[in-house]
């Protein structure tokens, strides 16, 4: 795979991998002494939602299916969070939402094998499908 036409083939993974790491926080869905109610989850919605802008600036013809696979992951996943506003306050929530996310990353990383750079990528088919996975369910 020529990864040089992909400026962000790296980066995603790495974005991905930040993503992951800001659902596992440890005080999101806790209050604790150290921070206000609610200002982990504050932070933590601004910075997916960042991730998510930045992500809709990746589908572009010449990038990677992986990098393509990641955008549509994180802005599902933000739209995920944007949907389920009531289960902030549930650890269970962010657990959960991080542990599947996990799982979507590495299915990614097997379609993507299986994916040659020219091939279309049906952006709508695979955010039903990470819908799915991660039960989105609008209020």
């Amino acid at each position: 795979m020529n990864v040089n036409k992909d400026p962000n083939y790296e980066f995603a993974e790495d974005v991905v991998n930040s993503l992951i790491t800001t659902l596992m926080h440890p005080n999101l869905g806790w209050e604790t002494l150290e921070t206000r109610a609610n200002e982990t989850i504050t932070h933590t919605l601004t910075i997916v939602k960042c991730m998510a802008n930045a992500s809709d600036l990746w589908f572009y013809s010449k990038f990677a299916p992986k990098t393509i696979l990641y955008a549509v992951l994180i802005s599902t996943v933000h739209e995920y969070i944007m949907d389920n506003v009531k289960k902030h306050q549930s650890r269970a929530f962010w657990m959960d939402l991080a542990d599947k996310t996990t799982a979507e990353q590495e299915k990614i990383k097997q379609i993507a094998d299986n994916v040659k750079n020219d091939d279309k990528i049906n952006i709508d088919e695979y955010h039903e499908k990470f819908r799915g996975e991660l039960d989105v369910s609008t209020q």
